[in-house]
């Protein structure tokens, strides 16, 4: 295990034989301590290195590491625009919320475009997945294998296959969500300036894993880590011109 590094060099007093005290610095912190954080990313580093699994404010999120976006673009500017649906169970206003997000890709960036949230029964929910690929026409949408999500993924797959994903979630929440850090951490993740949705959203983020919601928090970090893997080079399908060139420096390493 790694030692673990101090935020700043202690003082610790010593008496001396006419009973006053002098101040000594002990030089336990390492110079490479930036270093490091950069490699690892805030959250790894807290956890190994200052044995903190939180950052001080609570969460393992920075709010400033996403970066801001105008509003305004037209669809067609992004590369590809993906859905992420975290699915509830029913209209009860106890029940958990159904969430999409949806997405857009471009230059390995990624922009939050709109959050939808609400507590509906099936024919509903199925009915507003069918409204929300009406209005945004996305290449993928990626549905939750669990509760609801299950029988929405295999009636909408049957008619339309090339654009859901079944995405069957691996670890935990709270692993799932540390893990969709890094991007962010990166700024490879953009928010809007403005939106109606964006105060309910940033306080559900900043909030897990103590808050009472979190399905916005699943949607999000359901998205972001497909996003690590070759999920958005098969949206972009094969003749994308992201595709070709990933082909031909493929062929050069050769």
């Amino acid at each position: 295990m790694e030692p673990p590094l101090a935020k700043s060099a202690p003082t610790h007093g010593r008496k001396l034989a006419d009973g006053s005290t002098i101040e000594l610095r002990t030089r336990i912190y390492r110079s490479d301590g930036c270093e490091v954080r950069r490699e690892m990313g805030s959250e790894t580093f807290n956890c190994q290195y200052q044995q903190n699994p939180i950052v001080p404010d609570g969460s393992p999120l920075r709010w400033e590491w996403f970066r801001a976006y105008e509003v305004g673009a037209d669809r067609n500017w992004y590369q590809a625009v993906i859905q992420s649906w975290d699915t509830g169970m029913s209209a009860d206003p106890r029940a958990d919320f159904s969430v999409c997000t949806t997405w857009g890709f471009r230059e390995n960036n990624w922009y939050l475009l709109d959050v939808w949230r609400g507590q509906l029964d099936y024919p509903d929910l199925k009915s507003r997945t069918l409204a929300l690929v009406e209005q945004w026409d996305p290449d993928r949408v990626l549905i939750e294998d669990a509760a609801t999500g299950r029988s929405l993924f295999d009636e909408l797959f049957r008619d339309d296959w090339r654009r859901y994903e079944r995405i069957r979630p691996e670890n935990d929440k709270e692993t799932r969500f540390r893990s969709s850090l890094a991007p962010v951490e990166e700024g490879k993740v953009f928010l809007p300036k403005e939106a109606p949705w964006l105060p309910v959203f940033k306080r559900e983020l900043q909030s897990f894993p103590r808050g009472r919601n979190d399905d916005q928090v699943d949607s999000f970090s359901q998205l972001v880590n497909w996003s690590k893997g070759n999920g958005i080079y098969r949206a972009l399908g094969r003749e994308h011109p992201i595709n070709i060139e990933r082909r031909e420096r493929q062929r050069r390493r050769r």
